[in-house]
């Protein structure tokens, strides 16, 4: 059941969907730089050469991700990126990651766009992988939840890191929740998704949830969510007798997570794997440049 959880064919920029999303993000992030105007006042009052080369410098130790958005960013601005890592490798504060080579004043546009993709998704790669290290022992997988800022984007970083994807939106799975649960559902009408999930809080919708789920012939799911510890034993038992992926979540946190781990789940689901991560510290400088063609001395 696992690898139902786990859509990385989705979350690559070969993907329009995703591709798509992230060219909505750029156009935002420039917006809010630029504004209207499309001005960048600083560039006005330096001067500019042609073309410049720069590298990226890691300043923290952790996992890379985030390196084929950045790829698909350069190609579309005609930068030439040449990368001495791949996505998911562990760097060392100090360490060169990459050299972009093109106009100095695209470069400086996109700095901080640049930047700010590596350095999220690096941060959300390298929570996750540093979580999923203290339960591996465990047999359980972490999984991020759509308490994201970044959306697809943050799952692809989880995913980076060793984590699974869950759900990518609404569209592509069911999961029945709090929400929903009191005003009637009818699973024979699934179709066309991934799996179906329920969410519960307490033995007694647990067993409502089983007994919805027997009509369900695609990868059934029932999560914990929030549930009362001294209980998770029992419910696993009864989902484990009909073979329904267990998944725990709702509070569970860095100090907390063996303790949950321990009751071996499938999966447990964080959203502090992408709300709490803390960016990893990368900075872009100028190594060279071609000479000056619009002096402002």
């Amino acid at each position: 059941m696992i690898k139902e959880f786990t859509d990385t064919n989705s979350l690559t920029v070969t993907n329009k969907l995703y591709s798509d999303y992230l060219r909505a993000f750029v156009e935002l992030w420039l917006m809010s730089d630029l504004g209207k105007s499309e001005r960048d006042a600083t560039i006005e009052v330096v001067s500019c050469p042609k073309t410049a080369e720069v590298e990226i410098v890691c300043k923290s130790d952790g996992i890379i991700a985030g390196i084929e958005e950045i790829e698909w960013l350069c190609g579309s601005q005609k930068l030439d990126c040449r990368w001495q890592i791949a996505d998911g490798d562990k760097v060392k504060k100090g360490q060169v990651i990459a050299r972009i080579k093109g106009d100095y004043k695209v470069l400086m546009r996109y700095e901080r766009i640049l930047l700010n993709i590596l350095q999220r998704m690096s941060g959300i790669a390298t929570c996750t992988a540093s979580l999923s290290a203290k339960v591996r022992k465990y047999g359980v997988k972490l999984a991020c939840t759509r308490k994201t800022y970044w959306g697809m984007l943050d799952k692809k970083a989880c995913a980076v890191g060793g984590g699974l994807t869950h759900r990518l939106g609404l569209w592509d799975a069911v999961m029945i929740k709090d929400n929903h649960f009191g005003m009637g559902f009818d699973l024979k009408r699934v179709k066309n998704v991934k799996f179906v999930e329920i969410e519960v809080e307490n033995l007694r919708q647990l067993d409502k949830a089983m007994a919805k789920l027997k009509s369900v012939k695609l990868p059934k799911v029932v999560m914990l969510d929030n549930f009362n510890i001294k209980k998770i034993p029992e419910a696993i038992k009864k989902l484990r007798a009909e073979g329904i992926t267990v998944e725990i979540s709702g509070g569970i946190n860095e100090k907390n997570l063996v303790e949950y781990a321990k009751f071996r789940p499938d999966v447990i689901s964080m959203g502090s794997l992408t709300q709490n991560a803390k960016a990893m510290d990368l900075g872009m400088e100028v190594v060279s440049k071609t000479q000056d063609t619009d002096s402002r001395k």
